[in-house]
């Protein structure tokens, strides 16, 4: 006896459903990346879209490794973020390694802008670090004292580096700034190599509570004063990829055995003629705290 012969309906149904879910599997990668701007949906960091304007110098420091090819400044959440680029390769131990060798961050105040303090680049205990120096109104140097700073070399020629803008004297304001860098061997720059970022003056600027893009975190759900961003429509930060890997940004210090321990804020000498005014955030480890000098 032959067996009963299957329905159309029966025989095409498996062909039917393969199609139906092509469709959907096709039709969501189609959305999610229009949604995503052409980026396939991924999450876009919020920290590089704060303003940082690119100033750049010509090589006029023939000889020296440190000749400013380019700076950025910028103020992100409660922290300084440095970037600079230089002509040659360097290690911040050849920065020790000699005398009349540094590379520093001027900040200052006043039209002219009159030296008030440096943040400079150098090496202790075998590692890099950053250094401040308050400076008197004749220019004279007071207490140089190391100060909390995350620094990253990502090429030899390029420093990266992020500090409290308090352990710099920085006050809430108005206040500018700029580099100068001096090299000395006993080749091309036996007279020592001088460069400065500008050539003259200074780069004006303003120290804010809080330094991050329009309308970012809380500010969007201000009722009293509506607030809307659609570059931050898609954005995280930091980006989920990288999320378990990034430590605390406010964090001077973290003590990892036998607890993590954080540390923030002024050394304790500081603390008398500073105000510190502190905000709690939510973070997916700490709550860590804001800090600012008025």
């Amino acid at each position: 006896m032959n067996p009963p012969a299957m329905s159309s309906a029966t025989s095409w149904r498996p062909v039917r459903w393969a199609g139906l879910l092509f469709a959907v599997a096709l039709g969501t990668t189609i959305a999610l990346i229009l949604a995503g701007g052409g980026g396939g949906g991924q999450p876009r960091p919020v920290g590089v879209t704060v303003a940082a304007d690119l100033r750049t110098d010509m090589r006029d420091a023939t000889g020296s490794p440190l000749d400013m090819l380019d700076a950025t400044l910028a103020q992100r959440d409660v922290r300084m973020v440095l970037r600079v680029t230089t002509a040659g390769a360097w290690k911040a131990a050849d920065l020790t390694a000699r005398p009349g060798r540094v590379v520093c961050l001027m900040f200052g105040r006043g039209v002219p802008a009159v030296a008030q303090g440096r943040v400079c680049m150098t090496r202790i205990d075998g590692h890099p670090a950053l250094t401040y120096t308050p400076l008197a109104a004749d220019g004279s140097p007071g207490v140089t004292r190391k100060i909390g700073a995350t620094i990253q070399r990502p090429r030899s020629h390029i420093l990266e580096a992020t500090f409290l803008p308090a352990a710099a004297g920085l006050a809430m304001g108005a206040y500018s700034w700029w580099l100068q860098s001096d090299w000395s061997d006993g080749a091309a720059c036996a007279g020592t190599c001088i460069d400065r970022l500008p050539d003259a003056g200074a780069f004006p600027a303003k120290l804010a509570l809080l330094g991050v893009v329009p309308c970012f975190g809380a500010a969007a759900r201000d009722r009293a004063r509506p607030c809307s961003n659609p570059a931050l429509r898609l954005a995280v930060e930091p980006p989920p990829g990288r999320a378990e890997e990034t430590l605390d940004p406010f964090c001077d210090a973290r003590t990892l055995t036998p607890i993590s321990v954080c540390s923030f804020g002024l050394m304790p000498a500081w603390k008398a003629d500073a105000a510190p005014v502190v905000a709690a955030r939510e973070t997916h480890r700490t709550r860590a705290a804001r800090l600012s000098k008025h």
